[in-house]
């Protein structure tokens, strides 16, 4: 399944996690190269699903349910958590900004352990939208930290914002302290012992 994630995570699978790392420092002239050839790869197969998948009213809908007009793409690097924000923005931005361009559309996928990554992400013009799954400490931010983060992010582009469950006065906060355009919470709230799914927009 690596193909549909983004080129990072695809040059992990073909060399291992630990090689991407040592790659980008012994070989970085070499490793920018092959992460340009798989956003090509990224490109073509995505292009592909396109092809396929019949339009609705001009456009389609990605995974999180968002309509948006034109071609429509989901692009994930899970193997930036592995980088520091320096070297995200010298190999995987550029990489990131050549798939955005090649659609009308892109939203990008990012776990809490990649909010350093949010500034130089969200400073894709092209960038549709930025997605976080919000998981809890030790994984990423507490809800506290979140904040000014998001706020910041926000006012660059949408946000999607995933979480398995917040309580609703997590949800309340979210709500409270982000402005709602641009804003997509989607998220379980457990209370009384259920799950209630909750959807935002």
């Amino acid at each position: 399944t690596s193909i549909m994630r983004g080129p990072v995570d695809i040059m992990g699978a073909l060399v291992g996690d630990k090689n991407v790392i040592i790659g980008m420092y012994r070989h970085p002239e070499e490793t920018m190269r092959l992460l340009d050839k798989l956003a090509d790869v990224c490109i073509m197969v995505m292009k592909a699903q396109n092809n396929v998948i019949p339009s609705f009213r001009g456009g389609c809908v990605n995974c999180w349910g968002i309509w948006a007009p034109g071609t429509v793409t989901r692009n994930q690097e899970d193997g930036a958590a592995y980088l520091s924000p320096a070297f995200y923005k010298k190999f995987l931005q550029p990489v990131d900004r050549k798939i955005a361009q090649a659609f009308d559309y892109m939203a990008i996928h990012f776990h809490a352990a990649h909010y350093v990554h949010g500034d130089a992400v969200t400073d894709i013009k092209e960038l549709g939208a930025l997605q976080y799954s919000l998981e809890p400490p030790p994984y990423g931010p507490t809800l506290k930290e979140w904040i000014p983060i998001l706020k910041r992010l926000i006012r660059k582009k949408p946000l999607i914002l995933q979480a398995h469950y917040l309580t609703r006065e997590q949800i309340s906060t979210l709500l409270k302290e982000l402005p709602p355009q641009g804003l997509c919470l989607e998220t379980y709230v457990q209370e009384a012992g259920e799950s209630h799914y909750v959807y935002r927009e």
